[in-house]
């Protein structure tokens, strides 16, 4: 073989090569987190991870919550967020947090919670007409940069979490994608090139997809905590519990008394479950005794849900 040849080969095998390897590497990626949760769970935290190879300009991730169990769903009041969207009257939200970069460029975001009738074609109804907590379910995620773009992370980024209620039915409902109305009808990535790209399935098809599916079972988390807030372990949250506290970390006096069941991984009076106790476990705990305001984290879930008396899980 001549020497033009073997280096047209070697041309075309690295061209090949390089072509394998943007689309090993490439990162255009919609994953939604799944998670085990007790039957009953308040408060579940659930991250829509996004990944862009390039600077982002735009996303939009429309959702359907679908059962997969009977009885098996999100309740409460579900998480919304309509500010900036002036689709409606006011600006209003609710368990929906936003991790977007605001330097340079702020973002303006929204979740959609309410579908707006039978869409139009393409989008199948599935029975759906509201945001009810009855599965189906439909919401959408949205977001522009207003002037820029986000760095890219090819890593991914916790874009968005949501936060809600699971009924007390063990099973499973999950997070998928699907059309919310005519003009949204899939998930879309865009870049902040000029022009700009769409990276979604109806754009150059990069993007792919994992849906997240919440499995809740029965019963409460294996851990015995005593009471929330009772650290001499009458079983009475009081005044008393704040002084033990206060005398623990401004005095070095340990007058805690465990419950003989306890198999917690946190310290009695750790209210935050970060592995210490500090001055501002003494804040949470005074808090939760003079002004009813429960910020302590559940032992059992590290949830920062309402938990006041009861075993722990209860």
């Amino acid at each position: 073989m001549g020497a033009g040849g073997y280096i047209t080969r070697v041309a075309f095998a690295a061209a090949v090569f390089l072509f394998s390897a943007a689309n090993v590497f490439a990162a255009w990626r919609v994953s939604i987190e799944s998670k085990t949760v007790p039957a009953g769970q308040t408060n579940v935290h659930v991250n829509f991870n996004i990944a862009f190879d390039l600077n982002l300009a735009g996303a939009d991730v429309p959702v359907i919550v679908r059962e997969l169990t009977p009885g098996s769903f999100w309740t409460g009041q579900l998480p919304y967020d309509t500010s900036n969207n002036p689709y409606y009257l006011c600006d209003m939200a609710h368990n929906v947090e936003w991790h977007w970069s605001t330097d340079p460029f702020p973002w303006t975001a929204q979740m959609e919670q309410v579908r707006p009738g039978v869409p139009a074609s393409p989008c199948d109804s599935e029975g759906d007409v509201g945001y009810d907590g009855v599965s189906p379910d439909h919401f959408s995620v949205d977001a522009a940069g207003t002037g820029g773009s986000e760095p890219a992370k090819p890593e991914g980024l916790d874009a968005v979490t949501i936060i809600f209620d699971v009924t007390d039915v063990p099973g499973q409902f999950e997070f998928d994608t699907a059309c919310f109305t005519s003009t949204l009808p899939s998930i879309f990535l865009i870049d902040g090139l000029f022009p700009p790209t769409d990276h979604g399935p109806l754009g150059t098809g990069e993007c792919t997809f994992d849906k997240g599916i919440i499995t809740i079972v029965a019963g409460s988390p294996p851990c015995g905590c005593g009471i929330k807030g009772d650290l001499n372990n009458d079983q009475l949250v009081n005044p008393l519990d704040a002084v033990y506290l206060m005398n623990f970390v401004y005095r070095s006096a340990d007058n805690r008394t465990y419950p003989a069941d306890w198999d917690c991984q946190y310290d009695l009076g750790d209210g935050n479950c970060d592995g210490a106790i500090t001055p501002l476990d003494v804040i949470l705990f005074n808090n939760l005794i003079y002004r009813s305001r429960d910020y302590m984290c559940n032992p059992c879930t590290e949830g920062y849900e309402p938990w006041l008396g009861g075993a722990c899980g209860g």
